[in-house]
């Protein structure tokens, strides 16, 4: 036979081999090489019943090398060098190769390579001979699922390294999660993906997957997998973990609930653990409840019966019932994270169930004071939340959540003012609680009458924010302070007010720039020259980043001037510039 007539017989194999699985279009397969070193494309079709464009799933290139060489001993396969960094570059190619009978071409057997990018970077470090590489090749399966697999996930894992880059540094053992790719028109069981797969596992570091190239049946670590559960036709989740053990497979679902299947009995067990988030485990105990009615769930269209060894409905339901009153009890209280969930210890039981009968039932709690209003913190799995406490007639006291619309009545000076309940916070509650939402202090700050005495509170808060954002570095919280400062300059009409309101405001800009314009060091150079008090000048030249000058000034302040000075984020700044020089 001549090149021309074996490569016809290679090309009509596999034309045949992959069109009779229903799912791929292999017209643009052509006889003689259609480019160089590629033989045309195929096209995948998500349904073997409906082939339009819609349901066009994949485009690969294709191409089919045809020898008469028996090649069944060795399967190995010589490709040249620059025709592999050439199918790299474009993304990888499905390689066929055929051994060709001659005069009984229905007899012929094909082999193939799966050449994507990480496998020929890989077989690229190798010893080049004669501008070649001997690869590995197998049989191409026999069976039309499987073939059909095979090339669903080829298409697949195409895409995910598309733009791969490798780390050799990296193996399986860096990845805390490792996930797996798979898909397949079929139905299709947990156990047979972990029994038959071979190909790619991923690990993402800053949402870069690095490939692992699996072999079949060796997946030995908990992997995640794109399976989707569904009760009824009705999709719960779409991805799920699987982990394989001697005797077992368990299936772990939306990161707390664990099937775990004993290849000696029928019975299943079940465990919903107590992890992942708040709106997680809700989302699980509803699903679980579903599956107890019903005695089975769907994966991937596949039945999954679960002959449970006990009924945990009432466990279920009575679990459900509170963590759906702790939500909506979050959720009153100005909660907009969703909360991580572990183990309850006893000061948690109490507070969330003081929030729930506050929140949801709208109890009148009893506290040990006797104050007609004051911030009140709850400590509930690692988060705080905090709560405006209003005295009724009962002598019990009402909860609010922050920020509350009206006002609440404070002391400044002998005056009693009626401001936002906002101007109550603290430092403390600004920087650790989880339901504060300091991005509209200034639209409740404008409701309130203006007055210096309102001024100098609303001023106070900035620096209670300021004094936040030093503890945690966030942002917003400088932000929010700067904003309010610029108000507070905006409508103060006292000139000695307006120095201390100017200082502040150039301790936010210090903080974000941590410089100051030419502008701003001239009027700090103006202040330090004047007659002004000592206390305003140790700010001016710890701004003009003045170390001697600020500690002359703070030399002459009485001892409780110094002492208060250091209650303040002035004294931050302060301690910043004697430990940076």
């Amino acid at each position: 036979m001549d090149n021309s007539e074996i490569e016809a017989s290679a090309v009509g194999s596999v034309h045949s081999k992959l069109n009779d699985t229903g799912f791929i279009n292999v017209s643009d397969i052509k006889e003689g090489d259609k480019f160089p070193i590629w033989d045309g494309n195929i096209l995948v079709y998500s349904s073997d019943k409906q082939k339009n464009n819609e349901t066009i799933r994949y485009k690969i290139p294709i191409q089919i090398k045809g020898t008469e060489a028996k090649i069944e001993k060795s399967l190995k396969y010589n490709i040249r060098t620059n025709d592999l960094k050439k199918y790299c570059k474009d993304g990888g190619v499905l390689y066929f190769v055929v051994q060709v009978i001659r005069g009984h071409s229905e007899n012929n057997k094909v082999f193939y390579i799966d050449l994507l990018p990480a496998k020929i970077k890989r077989i690229l470090q190798n010893k080049e001979k004669n501008g070649k590489i001997s690869i590995d090749i197998k049989n191409l399966p026999s069976s039309r699922e499987e073939l059909v697999n095979l090339i669903f996930n080829f298409g697949l894992n195409r895409e995910k390294q598309a733009d791969f880059i490798p780390i050799d540094k990296y193996t399986l053992a860096d990845f805390k999660e490792i996930c797996l790719h798979y898909e397949t028109p079929f139905k299709t069981t947990p156990n047979d993906i972990l029994l038959n797969f071979s190909g790619y596992a991923y690990g993402y570091k800053d949402n870069i997957p690095y490939p692992f190239e699996i072999p079949k049946g060796a997946i030995s670590h908990t992997i995640s997998a794109p399976l989707k559960i569904s009760i009824n036709e009705t999709e719960c989740f779409k991805n799920c973990e699987l982990r394989k053990d001697i005797n077992t497979l368990t299936l772990i679902i939306n990161h707390n609930i664990e099937f775990i299947y004993n290849n000696e009995n029928k019975n299943v067990k079940c465990n919903l653990l107590l992890q992942g988030t708040l709106r997680n485990y809700i989302e699980s105990t509803k699903f679980l409840l579903e599956v107890h009615k019903y005695r089975h769930f769907y994966v991937n269209g596949y039945k999954q019966d679960c002959p449970f060894e006990k009924d945990d409905t009432s466990v279920l339901e009575s679990n459900l019932k509170y963590y759906e009153e702790l939500k909506k009890a979050f959720d009153e209280s100005g909660v907009k994270e969703d909360i991580e969930l572990h183990q309850f210890n006893e000061n948690d039981n109490k507070n969330a169930t003081i929030l729930i009968n506050a929140f949801v039932y709208n109890q009148d709690i009893a506290l040990k004071t006797d104050a007609e209003g004051y911030v009140l913190d709850f400590h509930i799995l690692d988060k705080t939340i905090t709560c405006l406490a209003f005295r009724n007639k009962t002598g019990k006291y009402n909860f609010k959540r922050f920020p509350i619309e009206g006002i609440v009545t404070v002391e400044k000076n002998g005056n009693l003012l009626r401001v936002p309940s906002i101007l109550m916070l603290k430092r403390q509650h600004l920087k650790n609680s989880i339901n504060i939402q300091i991005d509209s202090f200034l639209d409740y700050i404008k409701k309130c009458p203006i007055s210096p005495y309102y001024l100098d509170i609303v001023n106070e808060t900035a620096l209670e924010l300021m004094a936040a954002y030093d503890d945690i570095n966030k942002s917003s919280l400088l932000d929010t302070a700067e904003n309010i400062i610029n108000w507070i300059e905006d409508k103060n009409k006292d000139e000695k007010s307006a120095v201390v309101y100017h200082l502040n405001l150039l301790q936010c800009k210090i903080r974000k720039n941590k410089k100051l314009s030419n502008e701003d060091k001239d009027y700090l150079h103006t202040l330090v020259e004047e007659n002004n008090a000592p206390i305003l000048k140790y700010g001016a030249y710890i701004l003009l980043q003045d170390k001697q000058g600020a500690e002359r000034q703070f030399k002459k302040l009485g001892q409780d001037d110094q002492n208060n000075i250091k209650k303040f984020p002035i004294y931050k700044l302060w301690e910043q510039l004697n430990n940076n020089t």
